[in-house]
């Protein structure tokens, strides 16, 4: 016959494998939004789709130990991809320091001690021939002289160094490089000029004054360097000449 502390705690001991399985589940919802809507968006994980939706919308995924792709798709416009990674879930650690690891081992075998982003934001970029400024073959419509980096660039990143998602859309016409920078939903108007060898060029992104009210740095610093198809460089917050949040920025030529 069972002592009578074990009929008492032997439930507890059944609850803990599954601590952090019964507060947050094997499953989760992502909200998924794109700039501009209407987008059709798949999420992939190891080559396979395991849910879809139209922007602004929302899916319900399994929670695994792999990353997951998000890819959207919208007539005009560039594909958009993103990464999401799986993270280790807040309750996990609960259930780590209640039951001594147990319950860990249980739920990462479930996926349950694993979490994605509950909300996504990207925004998509139009295609050269959709862009203001741009010829029918994509490429940026010059007076001035050719220079190396001629043409539109683009580039996108979910988060940068301290935290903010960015995409960029640039044009380089002759020396002068003009474009869009966004951070956080914030639009801002760049201007730069390229090097003596046309190379390289480091721009002041300025923020555009429909968002002056906006709570957002006033300025970002761009500095990039052109190498055929490929723009490698970095970005951050101008602040009196210092660059914070400085953030790797990598650029494809269209």
């Amino acid at each position: 016959m069972l002592r009578p502390s074990f009929v008492v705690l032997l439930p507890l001991v059944l609850l803990l494998p599954a601590c952090a399985s019964i507060i947050e589940g094997t499953e989760q919802s992502i909200a998924i939004q794109s700039i501009p809507t209407g987008a059709d968006c798949r999420l992939l994980r190891e080559g396979e789709v395991v849910a879809s939706t139209t922007t602004l919308g929302w899916v319900v995924v399994e929670k695994t130990k792999h990353d997951i792709t998000l890819e959207c798709r919208k007539d005009g416009y560039e594909v958009a991809t993103v990464e999401l990674e799986s993270g280790v879930e807040a309750a996990t650690w609960a259930n780590i320091a209640l039951g001594g690891g147990i319950g860990w081992a249980f739920d990462s075998a479930t996926g349950a001690d694993n979490k994605y982003p509950d909300y996504v934001k990207l925004r998509l970029i139009a295609k050269p021939e959709n862009a203001p400024g741009l010829g029918t073959d994509g490429q940026a419509v010059s007076d001035g002289a050719a220079s190396d980096g001629d043409g539109r660039w683009v580039g996108r990143a979910a988060q940068d160094a301290c935290g903010s998602g960015w995409a960029m859309d640039l044009q380089i016409h002759g020396r002068n490089l003009v474009g869009t920078v966004w951070r956080d939903d914030v639009e801002y108007a760049v201007r730069g000029t390229l090097g003596g060898r046309g190379g390289a060029v480091k721009a002041r992104a300025a923020k555009t004054p429909a968002y002056e009210n906006v709570p957002a740095a006033r300025f970002l610093a761009v500095i990039l360097t052109f190498q055929e198809d490929r723009a490698h460089g970095q970005y951050g917050v101008d602040t009196y000449g210092r660059m914070d949040c400085a953030s790797p920025v990598v650029l494809s030529r269209l």
